[in-house]
C-alpha cells in the first residue's frame, strides 16, 4: 500500500489555481517549495503544465494563487491517503488466508472520475 500512495502523490494534482487547470508535482521538494512560500506570505515561481502544455516550467504566482495551489495540494493528499489508508484497514480486517487472497486493492479514480494510475 506505501509504494500505491507514494504513486498516487507522485502523479501530482491538478489545480485551478491560475485561472486554467494545470498539472502540480507533488514529490516533497515541492511541499517543502510551496509550503515555504505560503510561510512567507510572498508571490513566487511554482512548476506547473497547462493541460495543453507539452511540459511543466516554472510560472510566476501570487500569493493568492499560492494559497489556492496549497488548498488544492492538501485536498488531493488527504484524498490520497484517506483512500489507500482504507484500503489498508480492509486489508488488515481480512481474518483468514483465502479472504486475504481474494482482496483486490481498488484503484483510486481522479476528480474525473477516472483512474488514477492511468493519469
Amino acid at each position: 500500500m506505501k509504494g500505491l500512495t507514494q504513486a498516487a502523490l507522485d502523479q501530482g494534482f491538478v489545480s485551478n489555481a491560475l485561472g486554467k487547470p494545470h498539472r502540480y508535482d507533488l514529490r516533497f521538494e515541492d511541499q517543502i517549495n510551496l509550503t515555504g512560500l505560503l510561510a512567507c506570505g510572498v508571490s513566487g515561481v511554482v512548476r506547473a503544465q497547462g493541460l495543453e502544455e507539452s511540459h511543466k516550467r516554472y510560472k510566476e504566482h501570487s500569493v493568492e494563487q499560492i494559497k489556492s495551489v496549497f488548498k488544492d495540494a492538501l485536498d488531493h493528499k488527504t484524498r490520497v491517503l484517506k483512500f489507500y489508508g482504507d484500503q489498508k484497514l480492509l486489508v488488515e480486517n481480512c481474518k483468514s488466508l483465502k479472504e486475504l487472497e481474494a482482496f483486490v486493492i481498488q484503484e483510486m479514480e481522479d476528480q474525473n472520475g477516472k483512474s488514477a494510475q492511468t493519469n
